[in-house]
């Protein structure tokens, strides 16, 4: 007799285990069907997509209408993808270039491109009357590192020929951005980030 009850209870508390894992997949799985049939899929779907070289870029010629916080803004990508204005490759004479580089705060896509801090820091600089013309180039990507920031600058910044590279460096996660095995989403594909390592005997 007390061993059918005991066999009664394990059975009971068994199955109270199994309809409670089920019941929390039912609910991640109906989570899951909500946040991609209900939420806006901003993040790879057109704003960013892959590379080999940097893991992520942003996508030339992009353009879309935001608003934050009741602020309705234009968020719109040059031919290389960042958020700024056109900039051809030879420097114009008398010019001093400025090529800014960073993540999400440097590309800035909660303003408009005349607010972002490149376009401010370009006007106020320009407003002084100096005899050179000053022209400031935002190259920021959202999440990318400073190892990201480094490959941009070598295979493609550098040429903009700039006189001077800010790097805007956020300690809050700039560090971490750098470690193996970071990937960013895009359209259901991950897209690994590149990374450094320190190697003492490698050629």
């Amino acid at each position: 007799m007390r061993y059918r009850q005991a066999l009664k209870q394990i059975y009971q508390i068994l199955l109270n285990i199994v309809m409670g894992i089920g019941g929390v997949l039912a609910a991640l799985v109906l989570l899951e069907v909500g946040v991609r049939i209900f939420l806006p899929h901003h993040v790879g779907n057109e704003v960013l997509v892959c590379s080999d070289e940097l893991g992520w870029r942003g996508t030339p010629f992009y353009t879309e209408a935001l608003t934050t916080d009741g602020y309705k803004h234009s968020v719109s990508h040059n031919s290389v993808g960042m958020h700024d204005q056109e900039h051809q490759l030879s420097k114009p004479e008398n010019t001093f270039r400025i090529l800014m580089l960073g993540d999400s705060f440097v590309r800035a896509a909660h303003v408009n491109e005349t607010e972002t801090a490149h376009q401010i820091l370009e006007n106020l600089l320009n407003d002084r009357n100096a005899p050179q013309h000053f022209e400031v180039i935002s190259t920021g990507v959202t999440r990318w590192g400073t190892g990201q920031e480094l490959i941009y600058y070598r295979n493609e910044g550098r040429f903009y020929q700039p006189d001077l590279v800010l790097l805007m460096f956020y300690i809050g996660n700039d560090v971490q951005d750098n470690l193996p095995g970071k990937a960013f989403t895009i359209n259901r594909k991950n897209c690994y980030a590149p990374f450094f390592v320190i190697c003492s005997t490698c050629a």
